[in-house]
């Protein structure tokens, strides 16, 4: 009997919860960011916003941020490949940045691509990369996990005439100053845009 009370507590608590929420899903609270990218999700694995995807059939993954919050098979436009993996045309993605994924905040939206100047941010070229600038870009490559857990997601690090360039999901004040901080003089460019 005191079971049956305690289970009629939770359901009614429960009935309570929901009532007060309006029956929505909670949003996560942080900054909103957007970006237009194609989805991809190899075989059973997560869903990612792609920068850049794989030069294969089916592609074996891509370099941009996890999602969250999306089941790929409901999006619009959605390919799927023989093996399981799921691709889509650009989708216009809202979400919020948590260092580690972006979680939708809405469905994504078919949308197309317009060039910005940070998807090439470097106007500058150099005959040959300083043999510096080499070993630098390669400490990036080998902290790449220890950047991840201070939540910088790298997309990519190239020389910039006799600079170095970071290619970052989000290029906020704290990544900014961690980046500096920690690898001196850089260029940081982010691709998630800050929603106003």
């Amino acid at each position: 009997m005191a079971v049956l009370n305690i289970a009629r507590w939770c359901v009614l608590m429960l009935l309570v919860l929901i009532a007060g929420s309006g029956g929505r899903l909670s949003v996560p609270v942080g900054k909103s960011y957007e970006v237009v990218a194609p989805l991809l999700a190899v075989g059973i694995g997560p869903t990612y916003a792609c920068k850049l995807i794989d030069l294969s059939y089916p592609p074996a993954g891509c370099g941009g941020v996890l999602l969250g919050r999306v089941d790929i098979s409901q999006v619009p436009g959605v390919f799927r490949y023989q093996n399981g993996t799921m691709s889509t045309p650009p989708m216009r993605l809202v979400g919020v940045w948590d260092g580690q994924a972006l979680t939708l905040t809405q469905r994504p939206r078919p949308a197309s691509y317009t060039a910005t100047a940070l998807d090439t941010p470097c106007a500058v070229t150099s005959p040959a990369i300083e043999p510096e600038l080499l070993v630098r870009e390669q400490r990036f490559v080998q902290d790449w996990d220890a950047l991840k857990q201070h939540g910088v997601v790298l997309l990519s690090v190239g020389p910039c005439g006799d600079a170095l360039d970071l290619f970052v999901a989000v290029a906020d004040t704290q990544t900014i100053n961690y980046l500096t901080t920690t690898y001196g003089p850089v260029g940081v460019f982010g691709w998630l845009s800050p929603v106003a």
